[in-house]
């Protein structure tokens, strides 16, 4: 029974670099779309966010009934706008969108050395020269681009569950793990619901 380094040198190397090259295609599209949702999410969770802000702004200029005095608020407003600022130039550092679109540019870039060597691959016979330029190209490529992380490779063999022999229970374990990632978005939002709440129905847990 080969071991799985010898299954990376089985009797047709061009096809075998082929397949590592689609799954990194695959891989890199995937990671696109997870800076894209990132970028989406940040935006969406900050706005909202902000607007949360103003509206505790204007709950205590029109006097509005809540559970908590002026000098309250007012220190969880400033103490949730600077949480907004630090989380806001931390994240926006990341350049999502920008990273997104080069993952996606790098996918291309690859699925088209993969679709390019499509008909030397069908045959039994490959010249040499074919994988070593393939080989260099692919290699070019990579060190042209960010490297996916493996979150990105491990959801790419969780869609295709079959092919790597993975369970349900595998499978679902990936999936958590991948939409774990953006937990941050969404416990900005709980926590603004929550000082909302604060506010408005506990007195003795909000107030001064």
């Amino acid at each position: 029974m080969p071991t799985p380094f010898e299954k990376d040198f089985e009797q047709h190397g061009l096809r075998t670099l082929y397949r590592k090259m689609r799954k990194t295609a695959k891989s890199r599209f995937i990671a696109s779309r997870r800076l894209e949702r990132h970028q989406d999410f940040l935006a969406w969770s900050t706005s909202l966010f902000s607007v949360g802000l103003i509206a505790l702004a204007l709950m205590t200029a029109f006097q509005w009934p809540v559970a908590v005095s002026t000098k309250m608020s007012g220190f969880w407003q400033i103490a949730l706008a600077i949480l907004l600022l630090v989380v806001s130039l931390l994240l926006s550092g990341k350049n999502y969108q920008k990273r997104s679109m080069l993952m996606h540019r790098c996918g291309l870039e690859v699925d088209e050395l993969c679709n390019s060597i499509l008909d030397a691959c069908r045959d039994d016979d490959v010249d040499a020269a074919i994988f070593t330029e393939t080989r260099e190209k692919y290699a070019a490529i990579l060190s042209a681009y960010e490297n996916h992380e493996k979150i990105d490779n491990d959801l790419f063999e969780a869609q295709n569950g079959k092919d790597y022999n993975l369970g349900a229970f595998k499978i679902t374990v990936v999936h958590v793990r991948y939409w774990w990632g953006f937990a941050l978005y969404l416990a900005l939002l709980v926590g603004l619901v929550a000082v909302f709440v604060g506010f408005v129905m506990f007195p003795g847990v909000a107030a001064s």
